[in-house]
């Protein structure tokens, strides 16, 4: 699952322009700085209940119950046919209580990429990630990666040395020009050869739509994203160079991150528009990894395009996960979004132990409630 990673990008962000990383081994919370409150208003879901669309309300109300008893959680929403059934908030703030999303940021990213292909500033996944920075091609570079395309980055197998449990904050802490750091980290196997989950990965995936479009991907986003469904992203934090850190660290409310995997059950369609390609949603969300894991009640668990995929009984369902316990669980066949959030004081062993207590939450209860 999903760590700490790349010295804490998850956990220690200065946002609202350029951040630095702190040890992996921080424990605290991020480090935010916001405009004054509110913000922006998040989104404006019609409500309903339980038994109005179909769910078995004394699951819901277990659901809660066994929510509650959790102390790091600080949210939870579902979503159900296009209305709010479930909204529980676990601190000051109710629905203006905004959650630093850390690695979930990355499936919001994978529909950048789907939207650049759109527009044309891309033209395929197999385009080259040396092509967009050729002034970092030297003849000491590892001739591996010339190989290395837009399509190794986001099913996280490029084969370079980037893995999330290991601390690069040193490495992107003593250097301004982060795309160039990264590059130059040394390879661990060819392209395309294994699966090693990595924030760096889907970072130089925001220098490539950068250099493609012109634009920060946090302006690709409002642009072709965000404004279209009403939504915002209170924080999106930049390196040095203003290259959009995209891999981890967004901040948002928690109604607009359930605005967001709603779009995605909806095959990215909204009132409708079709806000990312219905062909891009569909591939992004079937598994392009042969690793078969098993989380709780959720087994099949692969990775998409920086979407992970899963099965629950016979139901197929996507998920993004961020760590310490930040989720979107999507499940189409039942029309239903549960979004959770937490708080990010945890070490890698207590975020893995609170992912499977909620994701047994929702197998056991939210997906059972369920009125076929």
């Amino acid at each position: 699952m999903p760590r700490r990673s790349t010295g804490a990008i998850l956990g220690s962000l200065i946002v609202l322009g350029v951040f630095s990383l702190p040890s992996c081994k921080d424990p605290g919370p991020a480090d935010i700085t916001i405009p004054p409150f509110p913000y922006s208003q998040p989104y404006a879901w019609d409500t309903s209940s339980a038994q109005a669309q179909s769910l078995d309300a004394d699951s819901i109300t277990l659901t809660l119950q066994e929510i509650s008893a959790l102390p790091y959680v600080e949210s939870f929403l579902l979503v159900r046919n296009g209305f709010l059934i479930a909204e529980e908030y676990y601190t000051m703030g109710g629905k203006y209580k905004f959650a630093n999303i850390a690695s979930v940021s990355k499936s919001i990213a994978s529909a950048l990429v789907g939207i650049a292909l759109r527009e044309k500033y891309l033209d395929s996944l197999g385009q080259k990630l040396v092509d967009f920075f050729p002034e970092y091609v030297t003849s000491a570079l590892d001739p591996r990666k010339r190989d290395i395309t837009i399509e190794h980055l986001i099913t996280m197998r490029t084969g370079l040395d980037a893995d999330e449990s290991k601390d690069y904050s040193n490495i992107l802490n003593q250097n301004t020009d982060w795309m160039k750091a990264i590059i130059n980290l040394p390879m661990r196997a060819n392209p395309g050869a294994e699966f090693s989950y990595s924030s760096l990965n889907t970072h130089l995936v925001s220098g490539i739509l950068t250099k493609a479009s012109g634009m920060t991907a946090k302006s690709l986003a409002q642009r072709f994203l965000l404004d279209p469904l009403g939504i915002s992203v209170i924080s999106w934090p930049a390196d040095p160079q203003g290259y959009s850190f995209a891999g981890s660290g967004l901040v948002i409310y928690p109604r607009d991150l359930a605005r967001y995997g709603y779009l995605y059950v909806h095959s990215g369609w909204s009132d409708g528009k079709s806000i990312v390609p219905e062909e891009w949603v569909n591939v992004s969300i079937q598994p392009h990894d042969n690793t078969y894991r098993t989380w709780g009640p959720f087994t099949n668990v692969r990775y998409g395009y920086m979407w992970w995929t899963a099965q629950w009984n016979t139901d197929s369902l996507f998920l993004a996960i961020g760590f310490g316990g930040q989720f979107i669980i999507c499940v189409p066949r039942y029309d239903l979004v549960v979004v959770i959030t937490s708080n990010l004081n945890c070490t890698d062993a207590e975020a893995d132990q609170r992912h499977f207590a909620l994701l047994n939450i929702v197998g056991t209860h939210v997906l059972r409630a369920v009125i076929r």
